[in-house]
């Protein structure tokens, strides 16, 4: 599921808006999971019994973890398992349009807003939603706390060679940061706190493409499910 923005009527927990990332309270969190479940609702799709699962797709800019969750979430669909969908960038739009914050790309705002998508999940995951979240958010300590409060929690990284990621460079974002132009790029000036022990490393491969990757993704998704009964 895509998300979609809706602008018409304000929600209350806009009455009071945060001033900062920090200052984002539990009621501003229930708003926001509230706008990103709007579309499954109008869709009819009927929650899971109990909590969802969270697959945490992490790697370096250009890893390609968009584009895996976008050939994922059909899986998950034709499965009939409602499934939101999310990423650096719907995520950061959300908090603009939604709360009216603007957010940086310094160490201490990538840190504050990686803990708020590991929020965001649970809370997602909580009302019975699966959950694919396309993110670097390369800290330790948020996915620690992400195993610890997440009960259906499905970490994958896609482990890319930073030359393969200079040479893809969707965005032009190492272009840019070898002209000096971006500050503090994470795998080349800041150095990435790379996972310790995800569910699942899948390294780049010329032969590889995002349709395997995604394939790989789902098949260990059934023999988790299958394990658990």
């Amino acid at each position: 599921m895509t998300i979609e923005l809706h602008q018409n009527r304000p929600p209350a927990y806009r009455d009071e808006l945060p001033s900062s990332l920090a200052d984002i309270n539990a009621e501003h969190l229930n708003g926001l999971v509230d706008r990103l479940l709007v579309d499954e609702a109008a869709a009819g799709q009927s929650r899971i019994h109990g909590p969802g699962l969270v697959v945490w797709i992490t790697g370096l800019s250009g890893a390609g973890k968009t584009t895996v969750a976008g050939l994922l979430a059909p899986c998950f669909q034709e499965a009939g398992r409602p499934c939101v969908t999310l990423d650096g960038d719907h995520l950061r739009a959300l908090l603009r349009n939604e709360l009216g914050l603007e957010t940086g790309h310094d160490r201490e705002q990538r840190l504050t807003l990686a803990r708020l998508y590991g929020r965001l999940c649970q809370a997602v995951a909580t009302r019975g939603c699966d959950v694919l979240c396309a993110t670097v958010s390369m800290f330790h300590d948020v996915r620690a706390w992400n195993r610890a409060h997440i009960p259906n929690y499905l970490e994958v990284y896609l482990r890319v060679p930073l030359d393969e990621l200079r040479r893809r460079d969707p965005k032009g974002l190492y272009a840019r940061s070898a002209a000096g132009e971006v500050a503090g790029m994470v795998g080349v000036e800041v150095p990435a706190e790379e996972p310790s022990r995800p569910d699942l490393v899948i390294d780049h491969h010329p032969d590889r493409t995002p349709a395997v990757t995604a394939h790989d993704i789902w098949r260990t998704i059934r023999e988790r499910h299958a394990a658990r009964g």
